[in-house]
Order: C-alpha cells, then sequence, then structure tokens
C-alpha cells in the first residue's frame, strides 16, 4: 500500500489539526471577507485530494463545501466559490463523487485534473477580482516559489490573497539528511528529491542554510539538529517569501507530541495584520480537538493487549488541560506587561507574535481577554476587554504610573 493511499484511509493526527484549524479560518474569513464583496469570495484547493478519507472524515474539499452550504443558508448569503484541483486522476475521480453528493447547489469549480502550476491561470480567471484564500497543501509538490511570488500574491491589484501554506519541517529535515550522506547526488532518488525541494523553496539556498544550522545544533549537543536545521529553512523560506512579496506571516507550529520538536508549519501569507488574531485563535480551537485526539489515541495504546483494568486517563487530560490553559494564560500576561512597560498603548493586531510568544498555536482569545483582565486589575492597564465583541482591532492602553508587570513563576 501507497503512503498516499494509506493517508486517505484514516485521517492522520496532523490532519486533525490541519482540517479543524482550517474549518474554523476559513469560516472567519467567509464571513468577513464576504461582507465587504458583493460578489462572493473564493477558497482554492491546490491539491485537493479524494474529499474524504475511507474511514468518512472530511478531506479538505469536504470541509469547504459544508463551509460554502453554512453560509449559502444565511439570510444574507455568501457565495463561497470552491476551485479544487487535482493531479492523480483516480483520486480526481474520487472527488468527483464527493463533489455529485455534497456540491449540489454551490459555486464549485473542478476539480481540475493535473497540477496547480498548470491551471494557475485557469483558477485565477475564475476568481477573477474576487478575495481568494488559497490552501496550499503538501509540501515539496507544491505551487513553485516563482509562481507563487509572480502570479499568484501579485493577481489582479487590489484583489485580496490569502495563502495558507503547508510547510513540512520533517520534510526539509529528511531531504537535508539525505543530502549530506550524498552530497554528490549519486543515487538519483537523493538527486531528484532534492530538486523538486529546490523548486519549492526557490533555489538550491537552503542547502548551507541547513547545513550551517545543523553545524551550530551539533555544537550546542541539540537531539533535535536536524529539525532545528530544518526550522532555520523555515524561516529563512518564510522571510524571503515576505521580502519579494510585500506580505506578512504568521506561522503555527504543530507536533506530533505534546513534548516533541514541530514537524511542520502552516504559514498563513497575509496583507493585513486584522488576519492574525483569528488565525491564532483558529490555530487554538484546532490544538484542543488534536489534544483530544492524542488523549483517545493515548488511552487505546494503554489500553491495547490483555489487561486486568481499563487505564482512564480523563483525569490527566483534565489536569494537563487546566495546565495548558493556565501557562498560556500566564505567559501572554507577562508579554504583554513587557510590551506596556516599553510602549504607552499596544496594538494587538501588529503585536500578535510578541503577545503570544512560546504559546502561539496553543492560547486562544480567550486566554489573551484573561491576561488583559489580570493586568487591568493589578492596575497596569487603563482600558479592559469587557464589552468587546473582537479584539483584532483592539488596543491596550498603559496606566499612567501603572505598577511594573510580573514575570510568571515557572520557567516557559
Amino acid at each position: 500500500m501507497t503512503q498516499h493511499n494509506s493517508f486517505f484511509r484514516e485521517g492522520q493526527p496532523a490532519a486533525v489539526f490541519k482540517h479543524k484549524l482550517l474549518t474554523d479560518y476559513l469560516s472567519l474569513w467567509t464571513a468577513k471577507l464576504g461582507r465587504l464583496s458583493p460578489q462572493g469570495v473564493t477558497f482554492l484547493d491546490g491539491y485537493a485530494g479524494a474529499g474524504q478519507y475511507e474511514d468518512g472524515g472530511h478531506g479538505s474539499p469536504l470541509i469547504a463545501m459544508r463551509v460554502a452550504r453554512k453560509f449559502r443558508s444565511f439570510q444574507s448569503p455568501v457565495d463561497l466559490q470552491c476551485i479544487f484541483v487535482e493531479k492523480v486522476p483516480e483520486t480526481a475521480e474520487r472527488l468527483r463523487q464527493v463533489i455529485a453528493r455534497e456540491g449540489n447547489g454551490l459555486n464549485v469549480v473542478g476539480p481540475l485534473l493535473g497540477d496547480l502550476s498548470g491551471n494557475l491561470e485557469a483558477v485565477l480567471n475564475e476568481a477573477g477580482t474576487k478575495p481568494l484564500l488559497a490552501f496550499l497543501d503538501p509540501f515539496g509538490t507544491s505551487l513553485p516559489a516563482d509562481l507563487l511570488l509572480d502570479q499568484l500574491m501579485k493577481r489582479t491589484k487590489g484583489a485580496h490573497t490569502e495563502v495558507l501554506l503547508n510547510f513540512s519541517i520533517e520534510s526539509v529535515w529528511r531531504l537535508g539528511g539525505l543530502m549530506q550522506a550524498d552530497p554528490e547526488f549519486k543515487r538519483a532518488g537523493t538527486k531528484a528529491a532534492v530538486e523538486r525541494a529546490d523548486t519549492f523553496l526557490g533555489g538550491p539556498w537552503w542547502h548551507d542554510i541547513f547545513v550551517a544550522a545543523r553545524a551550530e545544533a551539533d555544537a550546542r549537543d541539540s537531539l533535535g539538529a536536524a529539525a532545528d536545521a530544518a526550522a532555520a529553512v523555515a524561516e529563512h523560506f518564510s522571510a524571503e517569501i515576505c521580502r519579494r512579496s510585500k506580505y506578512e506571516v504568521l506561522s503555527v507550529p504543530v507536533r506530533k507530541a505534546p513534548d516533541r520538536k514541530p514537524f511542520f508549519s502552516l504559514m498563513l501569507f497575509h496583507s493585513n495584520s486584522a488576519a492574525k488574531l483569528p488565525f491564532v485563535d483558529s490555530a487554538a480551537r484546532a490544538h484542543r480537538v488534536w489534544r483530544a485526539d492524542y488523549w483517545e489515541r493515548y488511552a487505546d495504546e494503554l489500553n491495547g493487549g490483555d489487561v486486568l483494568f481499563e487505564f482512564d486517563v480523563s483525569d490527566r487530560q483534565s489536569e494537563e488541560e487546566d495546565r495548558i490553559r493556565k501557562q498560556c494564560q500566564t505567559v501572554l500576561e507577562a508579554n504583554l506587561g513587557e510590551l506596556l512597560q516599553a510602549h504607552p498603548a499596544v496594538d494587538i493586531a501588529t503585536n500578535v507574535e510578541r503577545i503570544f510568544g512560546a504559546m502561539l498555536g496553543t492560547a486562544a482569545e480567550a486566554d489573551l481577554r484573561v491576561a488583559w483582565k489580570h493586568l487591568h486589575k493589578a492596575g497596569v492597564t487603563a482600558n479592559s476587554p469587557v464589552g468587546m465583541k473582537s479584539l483584532s482591532r483592539a488596543t491596550v492602553i498603559r496606566q499612567q504610573n501603572a505598577p511594573p508587570a510580573l514575570r510568571p513563576t515557572f520557567d516557559h
């Protein structure tokens, strides 16, 4: 069985996170942009897959169509156009069946057969000037950097575009290791794999960055030297895309287990800071769903085989969730307090990364509200989030003669 077929038999843990984030963010994005765009909005799934796993789990096309149908039912409906591209004919046929079952009455284009590079012109013509959210997954065979920059991110002037890109840190560290083990590319497989990565990343620049970052991590005796080196490549890639496109990026790390290095990063390239907090909040909800899935799998492993008593992990799960929530709130309070020591006012949208810090992807907007309320109660802020529907455009104002913010009592 191929890895591709195995993947579509069961929603992998990574997909649990990815698809929950997509569900929530696509809904928020459609609601916001749909109000501003009478002609509707467009979602592009550039590597759509079969639409649904064999275990019944929803793939990204089915998620998008469910969101589109929800917005069709509103009193003031929004037309969410869904464009699906799929390269593998057999997979495209399965997706076509899902569309026939789920897409009746919706604005669905595709599946367009072939890779996204070959279909990009048709996609952009279909989208026209409507706001576009492009979902590019998987890594390595995704849209080459030059096309991403020169066509997708520079579409019709004034047309709002966001790109949600899955960057596989794990693929980079495996490719980097392969490249170091076979530096002269004597094995055909090595050369082909590295060349595909070069196309996606925009050239062979990443080779030297990976080698240097790995040597630095090895010098620190890092147990995750390859992962650290791959993360350095991911950071350089996103920075270069932003430099050349004038977009900003918000990257959310995803881990296989709570104590592991990130193995991929979901990068949102955007041109408006108002996108940041909704994306972070969607990631936090996705992280909670992912943790619940993790605990369910953990319980199954503990209870596998011949055991006299079933092991209940619910108490440990509850304790862990409570610990995570308190840690998020404490870290956010400390980070926001530090910013207020240096500035009389802090705009949340433009300071999301600094406020959330190590809790980016785990902490939610609700945790930020609690942190802000704590600072207000302590006399640090002149205003409070009470009564604010959303914090996306909020500004935290420092109280005159405010006491210094306290650091958290644990190492985060």
